[in-house]
């Protein structure tokens, strides 16, 4: 009897160590902690654009490595060479996003080793904008690679203000708010351990510098809304980069210093059950002070939203000549998302959805480089479209073989749309 009851207390912790294993909430049993200095760096609530300049004749197939003659190294225009983009000297995006529109965060995308950023960074902060300084999905792919992995290095010392040596400022660019991590590893096909991989290269160089607390940042690594493994939309994603920063000793970022995100379309009444129920009841969310949620892009394209609206006309709302009708339908959908995030993001940090710190309007001009000649769904996000040419800039180059003054952009005004009013208004003090 004795060696039964040892068999059967031996399987009894076995069958507990596998659920343990396999249960999330159960597994980490640590709570969130929202205390750190890094929160206080972040705008409540965080009223954010999508930054998307691209000039006017910008084409995905530009974006190649020099001297093959491209005439784009990247899609990073956050720099002195397309200052006429974002600068008082040209169109001045950056004065018409503080003063303007109000927002208050700029998400941006893509970020190389290859440019100054400084002056962009400066202009923002002085209208009132912080930024998050994204490691491109080229880092993001391949960490491990010695090259990249030098890359994401070089970002760090220039937001510290460092040399090779990591002697310097040893204090982030004002403005600068936060880290994020790649864009949805989930639809790019990249592994959340890469993900994680990047952090504990930021964390090891933090380390290595000596930057304090004081002067550390928020990380985050927005995902897709796809429901995936019988879980809720985004949460299967969320769990997985959880389990990658545990798996590779970064517990203290996850329940310290992470913001979750997400890009959703959702319509309002959906985001406003998700975020005061569904996403606090999942996983170990709402341990602590919570997990920290923000949602990376948020808004409709026309013709989606036209269709969610008018379900009765759905082959009306992509007619090449109800381009009303779609920005029509994106202005009322957009309004009904924004007033819930707003009010959600305004909540009082102690109660149940203190948690939400806000969302990223998505996006500051429409993409008409992803379906150039045509309508598509993917290129109608934005708030505003293309008008006349306001200018034309030279692309000063003399970094990674980037030519020396030998390409020129055209700079394009922009023609608010009539989501354009919608987002002033949401994001109105």
């Amino acid at each position: 009897m004795k060696r039964q009851r040892l068999v059967l207390c031996l399987l009894a912790a076995v069958v507990a160590a596998v659920l343990l294993s396999s249960s999330p909430q159960k597994a980490f049993a640590q709570a969130y902690d929202r205390s750190g200095p890094w929160w206080g760096r972040l705008p409540r609530p965080m009223l954010s654009m999508a930054y998307t300049p691209e000039p006017s004749d910008y084409d995905a197939r530009f974006t190649c490595r020099f001297p093959d003659g491209c005439k784009y190294f990247d899609s990073d225009f956050y720099n002195t060479d397309f200052n006429l983009l974002w600068g008082p000297s040209g169109r001045d995006d950056l004065r018409k996003l503080g003063a303007t529109v109000h927002a208050n965060n700029l998400h941006l995308y893509d970020w190389s080793t290859c440019r100054d950023h400084m002056p962009f960074l400066n202009y923002a902060n002085m209208n009132g904008l912080t930024v998050w300084v994204p490691f491109s999905n080229y880092n993001v792919e391949n960490p491990f690679d010695p090259a990249r992995r030098l890359n994401i290095e070089n970002i760090f010392r220039e937001i510290y203000g460092l040399d090779q040596n990591n002697n310097g400022r040893k204090t982030p660019t004002p403005g600068v708010v936060i880290w994020g991590v790649g864009n949805e590893f989930d639809i790019n096909e990249f592994s959340p351990r890469n993900v994680a991989h990047v952090v504990r290269i930021v964390v090891d160089m933090e380390n290595a510098a000596g930057i304090t607390d004081a002067n550390k940042l928020v990380f985050t690594s927005p995902v897709s809304f796809a429901a995936l493994a019988g879980k809720p939309a985004a949460i299967h994603q969320i769990l997985e980069l959880q389990r990658a920063f545990i798996d590779a000793g970064l517990s203290d970022v996850w329940y310290k210093r992470f913001l979750a995100s997400t890009a959703t379309t959702n319509d309002g009444a959906f985001m406003q059950n998700y975020i005061t129920n569904t996403f606090p009841a999942s996983g170990d969310f709402s341990a602590g002070d919570g997990l920290a949620l923000f949602l990376s892009e948020y808004g409709a394209n026309g013709e989606d939203a036209c269709k969610l609206l008018h379900p009765d006309e759905k082959l009306r709302c992509g007619l090449p000549g109800e381009q009303v009708l779609r920005d029509e339908s994106q202005r009322d959908y957009d309004a009904a998302e924004f007033k819930v995030g707003v009010e959600l993001a305004k909540s009082a940090p102690t109660s149940k959805t203190g948690y939400f710190y806000g969302f990223s309007v998505f996006q500051w001009q429409d993409a008409f480089w992803k379906c150039p000649g045509r309508i598509c769904t993917e290129s109608q996000f934005g708030i505003q479209k293309r008008g006349s040419q306001l200018a034309e800039g030279v692309i000063g180059g003399g970094r990674c073989g980037i030519p020396v003054n030998s390409f020129r952009y055209p700079v394009p005004n922009f023609v608010p749309k009539l989501a354009w009013q919608i987002t002033i208004d949401a994001f109105a003090p």
